[in-house]
């Protein structure tokens, strides 16, 4: 009995061994814990993935520098896209027609409708010279009220007109501007007697038209206001005859 008895452990290493066992427990559950709030390696980079990373990265002041970069080259692409804009195409300068010449003789007078209505000259000799086709008219107008005036050849009674080319209107304020259409005339009536250019307000509507400067030119695009030709001579020839009168 006295040797079964030496076998045994006293309470206090018992007592000793328990708690040692609880610490150690407490130890392991709490290291279980934390092993669980770790990421597994599969689903995180390593230290030195992530520092292999972030080398091949670019800095905050490499960025903005390179998006300087590109905001220019986006404002020179578009400012040399506005100057491309302006250019014409090698199809629109073959097409384009200056004529330059003006083929209104006393085109500088100044004449004003006495009421909506303005007959400023026939142009039947004018395209019995100069043929039908592609013509530029541009003048200078004003109205004495802001309103719509329309460009055209009258209709004269038993339709008389020899020549024809369509209408256009304008909007017409009481300051001199200048104004062009390019127009395709052609013969209506052959044995027409006239072809009077007209400038028309509508009557009632107190829109009277004056005009000067009109210049009649072949081809498409309209030119600064010259006096024909035979007008200058005219003047020409009127000036070096008044200086000889006067010797």
């Amino acid at each position: 009995t006295n040797t079964e008895l030496g076998k045994k452990a006293d309470n206090v290493t018992v007592s000793a061994l328990t708690t040692r066992v609880s610490t150690a427990e407490g130890s392991i559950t709490t290291q279980a814990g934390q092993i669980n709030l770790k990421a597994n390696a599969s689903d995180v980079y390593t230290k030195s993935q992530v520092d292999t990373s972030l080398g091949g990265k670019a800095d905050n002041s490499t960025v903005s520098a390179v998006t300087t970069r590109v905001t220019t080259a986006e404002q020179n692409i578009s400012a040399l896209d506005g100057k491309i804009a302006l250019r014409v195409t090698k199809t629109e300068f073959d097409a384009l027609q200056i004529g330059g010449r003006n083929l209104l003789r006393d085109s500088h007078l100044e004449k004003a409708g006495s009421n909506e209505y303005l007959m400023y000259a026939d142009l039947l000799s004018l395209f019995d010279t100069h043929g039908i086709g592609q013509f530029t008219f541009s003048f200078d107008m004003k109205v004495t009220k802001a309103g719509k005036i329309n460009v055209y050849t009258v209709n004269t009674t038993n339709d008389k007109r020899k020549y024809t080319f369509p209408d256009k209107n304008f909007d017409v304020t009481t300051e001199y501007k200048r104004y062009s259409m390019t127009v395709d005339v052609s013969l209506l009536t052959p044995t027409g007697i006239q072809t009077n250019l007209a400038f028309y307000g509508t009557y009632g509507t107190g829109v009277f038209p004056t005009v000067k400067n009109v210049k009649i030119e072949k081809g498409n695009k309209s030119t600064d206001w010259t006096p024909a030709p035979e007008d200058v001579s005219a003047e020409t020839a009127k000036a070096v005859f008044e200086a000889k009168a006067e010797i």
